[in-house]
């Protein structure tokens, strides 16, 4: 069985001032899983050495095409008959829902990693088979066990802050002794989260981030917004992360937890509830759901 994982090449590689967060990408993730679970894959697209010679996508058995921003570059794949389609959506806040009208077609299936937001693409786009297929930890870089114990000291946010954020960061600054920063990323990242007792986390428009997977994955407590879709996907308040409702139960969650030390508990649990959420098991699962 063989697979062609389309995505556009990261673009943070050292040379902005910011540490290489490239060999992150969503594409050499599913690779590893792929090759995990017997399958052989490559990967190509814009940015990738060998961009400017395309393979011959009919000799695939599978083609999946992960989020990518830019669509001028994608190919048209809808005279390509052998191989079934995938298209994964991921980060759905950042694009209308209209926008992936030219680039789906043509797929035959259209991954979501968000479930609220399947009934709205399966409007829109209703040739098209839609599942679910969360994100997930990608253990070749957010594995607490991978990296010596940390000193375990902080209260952090690493992140944007868009105007959803932007309120709730400033309070749990102000109030409950939080550490904001942005424009930390790669291996500075990892190193940050695992030198945190918490980090807090707030989505924007109804996706689940990855900064929930990355912050559980290194073992450091979550503290993050409410969500069906996170219960759904085995989330559970006071057990493997905590959940708020308001910014207000937030700081008296984080005063609470980071005072009793009971953040050593959640962080602990967290880590251990990330061992069955790896793309390795995702990948197993979706293969198991159709059959190539």
């Amino acid at each position: 069985m063989k697979w062609l994982i389309i995505q556009s090449a990261g673009e943070h590689k050292g040379q902005d001032g910011w540490d290489r967060n490239d060999m992150m990408r969503e594409c050499f993730a599913i690779r590893r899983a792929l090759f995990a679970n017997g399958y052989e894959t490559c990967v190509w697209g814009k940015g990738h050495p060998d961009f400017e010679t395309p393979p011959d996508f009919n000799e695939f058995d599978t083609i999946i095409n992960i989020e990518n921003y830019d669509f001028a570059w994608l190919p048209h794949l809808n005279g390509c008959y052998r191989p079934l389609k995938l298209y994964w959506v991921i980060d759905a806040h950042w694009q209308p829902l209209n926008a992936y009208a030219d680039a789906i077609k043509g797929y035959d299936i259209v991954l979501h990693s968000t479930r609220s937001f399947i009934k709205p693409y399966e409007h829109l786009y209703p040739e098209q088979k839609h599942l679910y297929f969360p994100n997930g930890v990608d253990a070749r870089h957010f594995d607490r066990d991978l990296y010596r114990q940390y000193d375990r000291q902080s209260f952090i946010f690493i992140g944007g802050k868009a105007s959803p954020r932007a309120d709730a960061i400033d309070r749990m600054v102000r109030e409950a002794t939080m550490e904001y920063s942005y424009g930390v990323t790669g291996m500075s990242y990892v190193k940050a989260v695992l030198a945190a007792k918490m980090q807090f986390n707030k989505g924007l428009n109804g996706d689940i981030n990855y900064r929930n997977w990355e912050t559980v994955g290194l073992g450091t407590c979550l503290l993050t917004e409410r969500d069906p879709e996170m219960e759904a996907l085995g989330f559970q308040h006071d057990v493997n992360c905590l959940f708020y409702s308001t910014i207000d139960e937030a700081v008296a969650l984080a005063r609470d937890y980071l005072k009793s030390g009971e953040w050593q508990r959640i962080g602990a649990a967290g880590y251990q509830f990330s061992r069955n959420h790896s793309y390795v098991d995702r990948i197993k699962a979706l293969s198991q759901t159709y059959s190539p």
